[in-house]
């Protein structure tokens, strides 16, 4: 069974090499295939990803910057695996937690959710996170700890029918528990960012997420390809 690990990417050319050498060490012997989408990077992320000579892994630079949401998308829709994993290409996720949540999936569910259990963030970014993850899990029915968190592996059925629309990546669990899809959980390691800068943004966050929110509870099926 064929796996497609999809990692967006915006301004991380100190952390693309030596996040591929932890996927490549990490997966072994395992079909795979990795896609990395540089959303139009200002500095040197998609040089350093052209260093990488390996067949496993594929690169799509999108034309201008649009967003981690609309990479990870583009990313999905390149991919060719019967299982998908995400993961943030900053390094504060450890790829050896797909293999874990690979486990899991196997039990009968068909996503399992990353909780960062211990999150190693700011303040801010943790409070806003802990009142995104108790509407999230109010208003759409789920039991998750961490509805965000940028690890998650999933069967392809759970996302194809998912057309784009923006913030799509903070409903991804909202919308396969919607399709009566199985999700679990469990425990993933995070770490603090060595590299490289943050692109959250306090404002738009909030604001945009909680309006999306009400629409995707009440108008989520005006998103998939029926």
């Amino acid at each position: 069974m064929k796996i497609s690990v999809v990692i967006p990417a915006y301004n991380e050319e100190r952390n693309i090499l030596p996040l591929y050498k932890m996927i490549k060490s990490t997966m072994g012997k395992l079909d795979y295939e990795v896609i990395i989408v540089d959303d139009a990077s200002t500095d040197d992320t998609y040089e350093e990803l052209k260093r990488i000579e390996d067949r496993r892994f594929r690169v799509m630079r999108l034309r201008r910057h649009r967003g981690k949401c609309f990479a990870l998308y583009e990313g999905i829709k390149m991919s060719q695996g019967e299982i998908i994993a995400t993961l943030d290409s900053d390094l504060q996720n450890d790829p050896k937690d797909i293999l874990k949540m690979l486990g899991e999936l196997g039990k009968g569910y068909d996503c399992i959710c990353g909780w960062r259990y211990e999150r190693r963030d700011g303040f801010v970014k943790r409070t806003l996170s802990r009142v995104g993850n108790f509407l999230n899990n109010k208003i759409f029915g789920l039991s998750l700890h961490d509805t965000n968190c940028p690890v998650k592996v999933f069967r392809r059925d759970c996302i194809t029918k998912i057309k784009y629309f923006k913030h799509f990546h903070r409903f991804i669990p909202a919308i396969i528990k919607l399709q009566g899809f199985r999700i679990g959980e469990l425990k993933v390691n995070h770490y603090p960012r060595i590299h490289g800068v943050s692109k959250y943004g306090v404002l738009n966050r909030v604001f945009c997420t909680l309006r999306t929110m009400v629409v995707v509870r009440f108008r989520w099926r005006k998103w998939l390809n029926e």
